[in-house]
């Protein structure tokens, strides 16, 4: 299974971003084959909002993952991830490498909606 993971940098001991709005990169973490890839998710300096959650929620889609860890999902992101039967695992934080871990061991948590109000920035 692939999943994404919402992170500051492209790096394992890369610190997990706490939604995929703001998240500089999306790593991907492939349990099939073990490995990891990363790719960018916004530009640097880009601030929140809806048009970029929503966005956000597009790439990973893109990205053909049937899961995502974040630490927190907003309303249209998770809507979008929801539609496309992307599962959204919550409550991840440290790094992207301690992220894959708490999923791996099954400790995170199922988001069933939105954990978070997204102002329209």
């Amino acid at each position: 299974m692939k999943v994404a993971i919402s992170a500051t940098g492209p790096e394992p001991n890369s610190e997990v971003s706490p939604r995929i709005a703001t998240a500089a990169y999306l790593v991907v973490f492939d349990s099939d084959a073990g490995g990891i890839t990363a790719c960018r998710n916004r530009p640097a300096g880009s601030g929140p909002g809806r048009e970029l959650e929503a966005k956000a929620a597009m790439r990973v889609v893109k990205l053909g993952v049937q899961g995502v860890i974040t630490g927190c999902i907003g309303v249209d992101a998770f809507s979008a991830l929801h539609a496309a039967g992307i599962v959204v695992y919550i409550g991840a934080s440290g790094t992207v490498r301690h992220a894959v871990q708490q999923y791996t061991a099954d400790e995170l948590p199922c988001a069933i909606a939105a954990t978070v109000e997204v102002n329209a920035a």
